[in-house]
């Protein structure tokens, strides 16, 4: 009997031994494998929102648009890089009421620019350092579907400097976006912006050469309530987040145009209240640069 029963006794021990080191081993898998859950943590960019003026829209109506888009980023202290072209720096230049309002704006923290549609842009905004008599300029006119009204009712106003003198009617101007870059770049503008791509939304600080100028450049990614009738695509605001959540280093940009705060201004709130959530304060384009 006591031949059996020590073992039956060494069985056990050593099943309840097996057992132990399984429960620890399945405990440490357990413990290593699946990390704990842990709430998720805003993630705070550096980020800037650029809003393009466009030339056909420079009227009473579309300023007034302007100064509703500006009022909803002063509620969640989201600073705007505001970028004029020629036509809008013309109409603001010749209103006291329209001056005053943008040193308010200036006073505020936001950026006043430039926004230039050269050549190879429809609308062109009339100003560029071409011959428009040359082949180059006709060539790069071409390059873009245009209505003929529109390519009729457009006329020369200037080269680049002339359009940097108009600009300075509104402010010293540090920061431009534009098309032709390569030839129209002036003489004065320091900094660089836009993009019309997901993957410009996250950029780093670079040096471009423009027009024979160093640039510093930052770029950007649309947020539009329609797809671009340059590139054919619609970048949802849910898109936008997930990048700017993503595990990518840079800055972050957003463009805009100030009609698309007029057909859709819920989407701009939207991702001022996302940005509000990340406790993020976007800048200003220069104010990120002269930062670094």
């Amino acid at each position: 009997m006591n031949k059996l029963i020590i073992p039956m006794i060494v069985i056990v021990a050593i099943a309840a031994g097996i057992g132990i080191y399984f429960s620890k081993t399945n405990s440490y898998a357990t413990s290593s494998q699946i990390p704990p859950q842990l709430p998720q943590q805003p993630q705070t960019r550096t980020s800037f929102f650029e809003v393009h003026m466009e030339p056909s829209n420079a009227n009473d109506n579309m300023f007034g648009i302007l100064t509703e888009f500006v009022n909803l980023a002063n509620n969640y202290n989201v600073k705007l890089t505001l970028l004029f072209t020629p036509q809008w720096a013309e109409m603001i230049s010749k209103s006291n009421d329209k001056l005053s309002l943008l040193n308010q704006w200036r006073t505020n923290g936001h950026e006043i620019g430039g926004h230039h549609h050269g050549p190879s842009t429809c609308p062109w905004d009339g100003y560029t350092n071409l011959d428009i008599n040359g082949q180059e300029f006709k060539n790069r006119q071409n390059k873009v579907p245009c209505l003929e009204f529109v390519r009729a009712s457009e006329k020369y106003s200037g080269n680049m400097d002339n359009y940097m003198e108009l600009l300075s009617k509104l402010s010293e101007t540090k920061t431009i976006t534009m098309s032709d870059e390569d030839v129209d770049w002036p003489e004065g503008a320091l900094y660089a912006a836009g993009g019309r791509r997901l993957e410009g939304a996250i950029s780093q600080l670079r040096v471009v050469i423009f027009n024979g100028r160093n640039v510093h450049k930052l770029t950007s990614a649309p947020l539009e309530p329609r797809k671009s009738t340059v590139t054919g695509m619609l970048i949802t605001i849910d898109e936008l987040k997930n990048e700017y959540l993503s595990e990518k280093k840079g800055v972050f940009g957003i463009g805009a145009h100030e009609v698309s705060f007029r057909d859709n201004p819920h989407l701009y709130r939207q991702w001022f209240e996302f940005l509000k959530e990340q406790n993020s304060k976007p800048k200003t384009v220069s104010g990120i640069i002269e930062e670094k």
